[in-house]
């Protein structure tokens, strides 16, 4: 009976510690989210109580923002863009322009010949024009002010669901850390209250 009532103690210290770890991590993350509002315990606004997004979502939104628009104005981000957009702006200007000459009646066998050389020439006269405008307008629109608008604009629920789809399987990782620590913890605890 010794050796089994011993086993019973460590085993009952264990789950407890573990299912206290557990618990406890589950409520931490739950506490980014939640309470939604801020919730007093105090009269007069004191001691208040709030989960860390939704009482830190200004802060958040205008950092977010910070941080996009430093990257999106990064030399090789624009580089890339630029590349990408002076492509599909060629692409585009070519295709729209075969199309109308095409509608205008240009069927003959040498219109088949030139209407393609044709519209290349001006899809790339165009480019160059239409690349300048749009990086004169792209100088005067504040990315990061867009970013922070936009997140500012998400319920905290929308931004939970987001959090919870990046982060998902590590949050899951953290709770179950808490019950193996927990466990850990309580069969330390277990062969300790067993000794003494």
């Amino acid at each position: 009976m010794g050796l089994v009532h011993d086993l019973v103690v460590i085993t009952a210290f264990s789950l407890i510690g573990g299912t206290i770890g557990y618990v406890t991590n589950v409520v931490a993350i739950e506490m980014l989210f939640r309470p939604k509002k801020p919730y007093c315990l105090l009269p007069g606004k004191k001691l208040c109580i709030q989960g860390l997004i939704p009482a830190r979502k200004s802060a958040l939104a205008k950092r977010l923002g910070e941080v996009a628009a430093k990257y999106a104005y990064s030399d090789t981000i624009r580089a890339r863009y630029r590349e990408r957009l002076e492509k599909e702006i060629v692409n585009t200007t070519r295709d729209v322009v075969l199309e109308r000459l095409r509608r205008a009646g240009a069927r003959s066998a040498l219109a088949e010949i030139l209407v393609p050389g044709l519209a290349e020439l001006v899809a790339k006269a165009v480019s160059p024009i239409v690349m300048g405008l749009l990086e004169e307008a792209s100088t005067r629109i504040n990315v990061a002010e867009i970013v922070e608008e936009e997140f500012l604009s998400l319920p905290v629920s929308e931004i939970e669901k987001i959090f919870r789809q990046i982060a998902g399987r590590e949050l899951r990782f953290i709770e179950l850390m808490g019950f193996v620590l927990g466990a850990i913890i309580g069969l330390v605890e277990g062969i300790i209250a067993l000794i003494v």
